[in-house]
């Protein structure tokens, strides 16, 4: 990686945080876009259900006690195949997370640097937008 490249240009995706919890949800806002991402904001469920009805996310990272959760992981995968890869924000290691059942991974706070970036490498592979050189 050259010094001018940033983490987001060489695994680029469109993401989408949901957190009832604005400190929470400006503080994943602020890492994203160190990386590089331009990540977009919803603070409910109704504000992801239209934000991902009118957009196709390739990560929508959740809160995982959002109110409406399931509703939302049904409505926002389309009809076409291609899926957003839901990923849980949970508060906690400490606490066992049940997650609800359509979620495809989890992050827990206090993130885990080198596990975040692991997360959205494997993300930008499975959405196709970036490809592992053999």
């Amino acid at each position: 990686m050259k010094a001018t490249d940033s983490f987001a240009s060489i695994y680029p995706l469109e993401i989408l945080i949901a957190d009832v919890d604005t400190d929470r949800r400006v503080a994943m806002k602020q890492q994203l876009t160190e990386l590089g991402y331009t990540p977009e904001e919803a603070a409910s469920d109704s504000e992801v259900l239209s934000m991902a009805g009118a957009r196709r996310y390739d990560v929508i990272m959740m809160e995982a006690l959002i109110p409406g959760i399931d509703g939302i992981l049904d409505f926002a995968r389309p009809k076409a195949g291609q899926k957003p890869i839901f990923i849980a924000l949970s508060a906690s290691h400490s606490k066992p997370l049940s997650l609800p059942k359509h979620m495809d991974s989890v992050i827990t706070r206090p993130m885990d640097q080198p596990e975040f970036l692991l997360q959205l490498k494997a993300c930008s592979v499975l959405v196709g937008k970036c490809f592992i050189k053999g």
